[in-house]
């Protein structure tokens, strides 16, 4: 019950889960959920089950299971008294939460994506087809791999419209936030 309250009253999370060693649930602020349901074969579990650090890891966006909504999955591994791995702690974050964020900002003819672990997760204008999929290759690719932060003057892997395109990295997790706007309207009042 504290975790269901929990995520009633956080509209960023949609849900909470503890699952043991096997990937069986144990604790989840899911109201109703099947006993035998299992993550043992979800990419974030089978990480922590084999890597000892106790770092938390943004995994890109998913489907949930639970929900059949996008998520981004944000998880810890949880070890037994002597070290070994006891199974995981979750938490996942609402994809439809973080596009209603980035509709918030007025970006004109521009446009403004997060990334996580190198997969589109939220966009304004928004394309729902393109939640988890990578970024096609292109220059700007190129850039928004190399670079921790800053801007590049290049056509966008998109639209095909020349933009001028910031990024900024997140400094510990694999977030990313690249905001493009069309150069000829970015120059237009200079101009």
């Amino acid at each position: 019950p504290l975790l269901v309250n929990h995520v009633a009253r956080t509209e960023q999370i949609k849900g909470l889960f503890v699952y043991n060693a096997r990937g069986a649930w144990v604790a989840t602020s899911v109201p109703q959920w099947d006993p035998a349901w299992s993550n043992a074969d979800r990419a974030y579990f089978i990480h922590h089950q084999h890597n000892p650090s106790a770092s938390t890891l943004v995994s890109p966006p998913i489907l949930s299971r639970s929900s059949g909504e996008w998520i981004v999955p944000v998880s810890r591994r949880l070890n037994g008294i002597d070290g070994e791995f006891a199974g995981v702690a979750l938490a996942t974050l609402s994809v439809p939460h973080l596009r209603s964020v980035l509709e918030r900002f007025d970006v004109g003819e521009g446009a403004i994506l997060l990334t996580a672990a190198g997969r589109m997760v939220a966009r304004n204008p928004s394309i729902d087809a393109d939640i988890g999929k990578l970024l096609p290759p292109s220059d700007v690719t190129t850039f928004l791999a190399t670079h921790r932060s800053g801007t590049v003057d290049a056509r966008s892997p998109l639209d095909g419209v020349v933009r001028l395109i910031s990024c900024e990295h997140a400094r510990i997790y694999p977030l990313q936030i690249t905001v493009a706007a069309r150069k000829s309207q970015v120059l237009a009042d200079w101009r």
